[in-house]
């Protein structure tokens, strides 16, 4: 995978004209130890989604698709001095993909790559300096997602009402996980780790027993949601422009020359 997002990034520097871009959100902020808060209220800035936008989006697939286009129009797409490129797993749910985005995003503000497991047990494993980014990079990914100063208002309504009733709201509100909305519960100290670990446990064990009666997907819709709109726009555009043979053009989709036609019919529905 680290080879193939090598290949993405030489493929990216040969179909972009050396040319000044426009504002680069891993440029223009940096992350750093304890500044996760005001970094992340600069990241919502750079991307322009407001939370008035974010509680319209409906579901967790149509938010990971838009903070997805976002970081690609702003410039962001293994760390790079012009395309740092971030993989997602996508036979996550989207809501831990979304979650992963912006994880992996804090790990290129801080200036390294960085590889996460699903479970997060990993962590303890770790030493201190690594242990303690990897807090920081959950801490700014959640602080986007969910920014602190809206949930507050939330505590009161938790404290209420049925804990299990108010997660599930509140994850449908915010187009995130129950697990990332939990994470700010126990940030709050509203629930204990003990449950927060349990509770997180039998979530993904639900996941997967699902997704394992889901089966399997649509090629060619597979294959663009792992290239992304905006390259795949970018390696088309170039073919149609002249500047590549089908061949070349198959190459930089990392895919056979004979199977190109029936993706671009996908890509245009």
């Amino acid at each position: 995978m680290i080879r193939l997002g090598q290949a993405y990034q030489e493929s990216l520097l040969e179909l972009l004209p050396p040319r000044e871009r426009k504002e680069e959100i891993f440029k223009t902020l940096k992350l750093s130890v304890r500044q996760t808060k005001q970094i992340a209220i600069e990241t919502r800035r750079c991307l322009g989604i407001p939370l008035t936008m974010q509680f319209k989006f409906g579901s967790a697939e149509s938010a990971f698709k838009v903070w997805r286009h976002a970081l690609e129009q702003a410039g962001f797409s293994l760390h790079h001095d012009r395309f740092p490129i971030v993989f997602v797993n996508n036979s996550n749910s989207h809501t831990r993909q979304l979650f992963t985005l912006f994880h992996e995003l804090a790990h290129i503000l801080f200036g390294v790559s960085g590889i996460t497991d699903i479970d997060e047990t990993y962590v303890q494993f770790l030493n201190p300096s690594q242990r303690l980014m990897e807090i920081e990079c959950n801490e700014y990914a959640a602080e986007v997602l969910v920014p602190e100063e809206a949930f507050r208002s939330e505590l009161a309504r938790f404290r209420e009402r049925n804990a299990e009733i108010v997660i599930r709201d509140l994850a449908e509100k915010y187009s995130v996980s129950r697990e990332v909305i939990l994470r700010r519960f126990l940030d709050y100290g509203e629930v204990t780790p003990e449950y927060y670990q349990t509770k997180v446990a039998h979530w993904k064990k639900d996941y997967l027993r699902a997704s394992i009666k889901a089966g399997g997907g649509n090629y060619y819709l597979t294959r663009l949601a792992y290239l992304g709109e905006g390259f795949a726009r970018l390696a088309f555009r170039s073919h149609y422009a002249g500047k590549l043979s089908k061949p070349e053009l198959a190459n930089h989709l990392n895919m056979n020359a004979r199977n190109v036609d029936r993706l671009e019919g996908y890509r245009g529905s």
